[in-house]
Protein backbone atom coordinates (compact mmCIF):
# COMPACT_ATOMS: atom_id res chain seq x y z
CA UNK A 1 0.00 0.00 0.00
CA UNK A 2 0.92 2.91 -0.74
CA UNK A 3 2.30 5.61 1.92
CA UNK A 4 0.83 8.53 -0.29
CA UNK A 5 -2.55 7.27 0.90
CA UNK A 6 -2.34 8.30 4.40
CA UNK A 7 0.47 11.59 4.19
CA UNK A 8 -2.36 13.49 1.40
CA UNK A 9 -5.27 13.23 3.72
CA UNK A 10 -2.55 14.48 6.94
CA UNK A 11 -1.10 17.13 4.70
CA UNK A 12 -4.69 18.16 3.62
CA UNK A 13 -6.36 18.23 7.44
CA UNK A 14 -3.21 20.18 8.71
CA UNK A 15 -2.59 22.68 5.89
CA UNK A 16 -6.34 24.04 5.69
CA UNK A 17 -6.91 25.01 8.92
CA UNK A 18 -3.45 26.25 9.51
CA UNK A 19 -3.21 28.28 6.23
CA UNK A 20 -6.57 29.90 7.20
CA UNK A 21 -5.22 30.54 10.59
CA UNK A 22 -2.25 32.32 8.95
CA UNK A 23 -4.29 34.85 6.88
CA UNK A 24 -3.61 38.16 9.71
CA UNK A 25 -1.81 40.66 8.56
CA UNK A 26 1.84 41.23 9.68
CA UNK A 27 0.50 44.43 11.76
CA UNK A 28 -2.02 41.83 13.60
CA UNK A 29 -4.83 43.12 11.53
CA UNK A 30 -8.06 40.64 11.07
CA UNK A 31 -8.13 39.77 7.46
CA UNK A 32 -11.85 40.99 7.17
CA UNK A 33 -10.68 44.51 8.17
CA UNK A 34 -9.98 46.90 5.43
CA UNK A 35 -7.03 49.51 5.70
CA UNK A 36 -8.56 52.97 3.92
CA UNK A 37 -5.77 55.10 2.29
CA UNK A 38 -6.24 57.94 0.52
CA UNK A 39 -6.74 57.64 -3.12
CA UNK A 40 -4.31 59.31 -5.90
CA UNK A 41 -5.75 59.50 -9.10
CA UNK A 42 -4.87 62.15 -11.95
CA UNK A 43 -6.03 62.04 -15.97
CA UNK A 44 -4.20 60.68 -18.09
CA UNK A 45 -3.92 57.41 -20.31
CA UNK A 46 -2.41 54.49 -18.62
CA UNK A 47 1.32 53.52 -20.10
CA UNK A 48 3.49 50.02 -19.76
CA UNK A 49 6.84 50.07 -18.53
CA UNK A 50 9.40 49.59 -20.54
CA UNK A 51 9.26 46.10 -21.18
CA UNK A 52 5.68 46.21 -22.70
CA UNK A 53 4.84 47.54 -25.61
CA UNK A 54 1.28 49.08 -26.22
CA UNK A 55 -1.45 48.42 -29.22
CA UNK A 56 -4.19 50.23 -29.64
CA UNK A 57 -6.77 48.02 -30.38
CA UNK A 58 -9.13 50.24 -32.81
CA UNK A 59 -6.94 53.46 -34.79
CA UNK A 60 -7.36 57.02 -33.15
CA UNK A 61 -9.46 57.95 -36.31
CA UNK A 62 -12.62 55.41 -35.37
CA UNK A 63 -15.49 57.00 -34.36
CA UNK A 64 -16.58 56.15 -31.33
CA UNK A 65 -19.83 56.41 -29.80
CA UNK A 66 -19.92 58.68 -26.06
CA UNK A 67 -21.20 57.17 -23.39
CA UNK A 68 -24.46 57.73 -22.09
CA UNK A 69 -22.85 59.23 -18.84
CA UNK A 70 -20.43 61.67 -19.89
CA UNK A 71 -17.19 61.75 -21.60
CA UNK A 72 -14.69 61.57 -19.02
CA UNK A 73 -11.04 61.56 -20.07
CA UNK A 74 -9.07 58.43 -18.76
CA UNK A 75 -7.54 58.50 -15.41
CA UNK A 76 -4.59 56.20 -14.07
CA UNK A 77 -4.62 55.96 -10.44
CA UNK A 78 -3.60 54.27 -7.39
CA UNK A 79 -5.16 53.64 -3.61
CA UNK A 80 -7.57 52.34 -1.23
CA UNK A 81 -8.14 49.63 -0.23
CA UNK A 82 -5.13 48.00 -0.01
CA UNK A 83 -4.56 44.52 -1.54
CA UNK A 84 -1.82 42.38 0.30
CA UNK A 85 -0.77 45.09 2.68
CA UNK A 86 -0.04 47.78 -0.60
CA UNK A 87 -1.54 49.91 -2.90
CA UNK A 88 -2.95 48.55 -6.16
CA UNK A 89 -2.71 50.85 -9.47
CA UNK A 90 -5.65 51.21 -12.19
CA UNK A 91 -6.56 52.49 -14.93
CA UNK A 92 -10.60 54.18 -15.37
CA UNK A 93 -12.89 55.69 -17.79
CA UNK A 94 -11.36 53.83 -20.50
CA UNK A 95 -12.79 54.00 -23.49
CA UNK A 96 -10.21 53.16 -26.41
CA UNK A 97 -9.05 49.62 -25.73
CA UNK A 98 -5.11 48.29 -26.00
CA UNK A 99 -3.26 45.02 -25.72
CA UNK A 100 0.40 45.45 -24.51
CA UNK A 101 2.96 42.91 -25.30
CA UNK A 102 5.52 41.62 -23.12
CA UNK A 103 8.06 39.10 -24.83
CA UNK A 104 10.37 36.71 -22.63
CA UNK A 105 14.03 38.39 -23.24
CA UNK A 106 15.63 34.95 -23.15
CA UNK A 107 14.40 31.52 -24.48
CA UNK A 108 10.87 31.92 -25.95
CA UNK A 109 8.76 28.35 -25.98
CA UNK A 110 6.43 30.06 -28.62
CA UNK A 111 3.14 30.17 -25.98
CA UNK A 112 1.13 33.18 -25.67
CA UNK A 113 -1.22 34.17 -22.23
CA UNK A 114 -3.64 36.92 -22.85
CA UNK A 115 -3.75 37.97 -20.01
CA UNK A 116 -7.71 40.41 -18.81
CA UNK A 117 -7.10 41.91 -15.73
CA UNK A 118 -10.11 42.58 -12.67
CA UNK A 119 -10.55 45.15 -10.58
CA UNK A 120 -14.12 45.85 -10.83
CA UNK A 121 -17.20 47.44 -13.27
CA UNK A 122 -15.21 50.88 -13.06
CA UNK A 123 -11.38 50.13 -13.31
CA UNK A 124 -9.38 48.07 -14.54
CA UNK A 125 -6.48 46.65 -11.97
CA UNK A 126 -3.34 47.32 -13.98
CA UNK A 127 -0.75 45.84 -12.28
CA UNK A 128 -2.11 43.95 -9.05
CA UNK A 129 -3.81 41.45 -11.61
CA UNK A 130 -2.03 42.18 -15.09
CA UNK A 131 1.27 43.42 -15.12
CA UNK A 132 2.21 41.72 -12.41
CA UNK A 133 1.22 38.59 -13.79
CA UNK A 134 3.27 39.56 -17.29
CA UNK A 135 6.00 39.41 -15.03
CA UNK A 136 5.74 35.61 -13.99
CA UNK A 137 4.62 34.75 -17.24
CA UNK A 138 7.24 36.36 -19.63
CA UNK A 139 9.95 33.96 -16.92
CA UNK A 140 8.41 31.14 -18.19
CA UNK A 141 9.56 31.69 -21.60
CA UNK A 142 5.93 32.77 -23.14
CA UNK A 143 4.73 35.48 -24.35
CA UNK A 144 2.00 37.84 -22.34
CA UNK A 145 -0.56 40.31 -23.73
CA UNK A 146 -2.69 42.46 -21.23
CA UNK A 147 -5.92 43.80 -22.26
CA UNK A 148 -6.93 47.12 -21.28
CA UNK A 149 -10.37 47.02 -21.70
CA UNK A 150 -13.12 49.70 -21.75
CA UNK A 151 -14.36 50.29 -18.50
CA UNK A 152 -18.08 52.71 -18.08
CA UNK A 153 -18.16 56.53 -17.09
CA UNK A 154 -19.55 56.90 -13.64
Amino acid sequence: MSPFRFVVPLLIAFGLPGAAYGQASKNGTPPDKRIEVPKLEKKGVWQPTADGKQIPLWSADFPLLKPDTGDEAEGTGNGSPLVGGRKWHWASYITRPTMTIYKPKWQNTGATMLVLPGGGFYAVATDLEGTEICDWVVTKGMTCVMLKYRTPQV
